[in-house]
């Protein structure tokens, strides 16, 4: 799924499964939410890509439960992606890369 434009949604942003790509912070709602990455139960490999250098004031909470790999991928040409908000890691491995 392609995240574009600014959204003012609410509640969250929940990536249960496959990827979710975005060219800045504006993409995932309002700063307040909090992405979501994996579920609290499965198997399901999860990605945020970050498609444009952005900061992100979102903070990021990787779900336990699930065995499958979760990844913020930088995907910018210059892979300048800066993340202000929490990450809270609940008993899950988190990959990053370029």
């Amino acid at each position: 799924m392609i995240l574009s434009g600014t959204n003012n949604f609410v509640n969250g942003l929940f990536i249960k499964a496959g990827t979710v790509s975005v060219t800045n912070g504006d993409n995932a709602g309002a700063s307040s939410n909090i992405i979501t990455l994996g579920d609290n139960s499965g198997n399901a490999a999860v990605t945020l890509s970050c498609a444009g250098a952005t900061t992100f004031q979102h903070p990021i909470s990787v779900a336990s439960g699930n065995t499958g790999q979760a990844a913020i991928v930088a995907s910018a040409a210059d892979k300048t992606n800066i993340f202000v908000g929490e990450v809270t890691l609940n008993t899950h491995d988190l990959v990053l890369s370029t």
